[in-house]
């Protein structure tokens, strides 16, 4: 067994010793021990966390963007409040775009994680009602037969960073929005794909050596829990002080078992 410190287990995985120690507390992936009055870290769960990380990431093509991005504007401007649900805060339409679109997008990478791992297809449900019913899985495609799922699924998307798994308290109180399971998908993707897809724009040609080019987005599945294994508390790791229903991201199920057992529930 190889023990690493901190500094090293960072420069290692290529990050900041800072968000090390947030994947170590805040998300609970990675364990660390005392080794003397240094903090350390196994060398065989740091490789294992690595490879669990790349077999979970997929990329996301600038067709799958243009459909969440088009769910997203036919949802901002259908009359949908852009407050969160149960709150009164209003988002501006570019966030709440922006959030829309991270959501869906994290709908079509659970889509084409279950297809290529198990070859079983799902239906998105990318409708915009004047009711938002909060179960995203519409149908379970096996061959050629299509059936609703046999449990309510609620996907939730996050940055990059993001360490917990978040659902407003209202939404899990709802009867109507509550589900049976949430599954936390992180996305990733420059803050300026909004302007990087207006670079071809001929009002912008003059800018076009100016702004990068559009690039693929890639999403990581994180993992999956039962309503039961929410916590209800405030979340100081991102700075909400309101109750939510929480799960850190280390504590999802993410084995290749858990999900052949996930897939066996649909």
């Amino acid at each position: 067994m190889t023990l690493i410190g901190l500094d090293d287990a960072a420069t290692y995985i290529g990050i900041e010793r800072p968000a090390l120690e947030k994947i170590i507390k805040n998300g609970k992936e990675l364990n660390q021990q005392r080794q003397g009055r240094r903090l350390v870290v196994e060398q065989d769960d740091i490789d294992a966390w690595m490879r669990l990380r790349q077999q979970r990431t997929f990329e996301l093509s600038k067709a799958d963007f243009l459909k969440a991005f088009k769910f997203a504007l036919k949802i901002n401007y259908s009359g949908h409040t852009r407050a969160d649900f149960g709150s009164s805060r209003q988002r501006s339409i570019t966030q709440s775009v922006e959030n829309w679109t991270q959501g869906a997008m994290a709908e079509l990478a659970l889509a084409k994680f279950i297809k290529d791992t198990h070859n079983i297809g799902l239906t998105l449900d990318f409708q915009v009602r004047g009711v938002i019913v909060g179960q995203d899985i519409t149908e379970v495609v096996r061959g050629r037969v299509a059936n609703p799922p046999h449990i309510r699924i609620s996907v939730k998307s996050g940055k990059e960073n993001g360490m917990m798994m978040i659902v407003p308290t209202p939404e899990v109180e709802n009867a109507q929005r509550v589900s049976d399971y949430y599954v936390y998908v992180r996305v990733l993707y420059p803050n300026d794909f909004i302007i990087r897809l207006l670079r071809e724009h001929t009002d912008l040609a003059d800018m076009h050596d100016a702004i990068p080019e559009f690039i693929p987005f890639k999403a990581q599945i994180v993992g999956y829990c039962a309503r039961a294994d929410l916590e209800h508390r405030a979340v100081p790791e991102a700075q909400i002080e309101e109750l939510r229903y929480v799960q850190a991201s280390g504590l999802l199920k993410n084995s290749d078992a858990d999900w052949r057992a996930f897939v066996a529930l649909l």
